[in-house]
């Protein structure tokens, strides 16, 4: 149970505020639903749920959060617009810290830390 439990989160440390320590990106895979890729019932429906067990595909919407280096909570995707969601962490090449690409209902946009304001922009 536990090992399927660990196989639903990912750690990754990279440093996207600019004091050359890495934060934490922590990303939860959050089951939405179960899909069957046939419409017709198979033999492998042990359940009797409907769902061919050998065809049925989960799934999953990642949520991040982002931790400082001190622990401090940066970014949360439990706390915002559920339409939003963090998909890449890009460096732009102009020297900057590395940018978050932000996956928004129409289209997709960069966001840095501010060191003034505290948060991503």
């Amino acid at each position: 149970m536990m090992l399927q439990e660990i196989g639903h989160w990912s750690v990754r440390p990279i440093e996207l505020t600019g004091n050359n320590q890495p934060e934490a990106v922590i990303t939860l895979y959050q089951e939405i639903s179960v899909t069957s890729e046939s419409s017709e019932v198979g033999l492998s429906d042990s359940n009797n749920d409907g769902i061919d067990t050998e065809r049925a595909t989960t799934i999953y919407k990642p949520r991040t959060m982002i931790f400082s280096d001190a622990g401090a909570l940066l970014y949360s995707e439990f706390s915002q617009d559920a339409n939003t969601s963090m998909t890449a962490i890009a460096d732009l090449g102009d020297g900057g810290p590395a940018a978050i690409v932000i996956d928004e209902p129409n289209n997709y946009s960069f966001k840095r830390w501010s060191a003034k304001h505290q948060r991503f922009e």
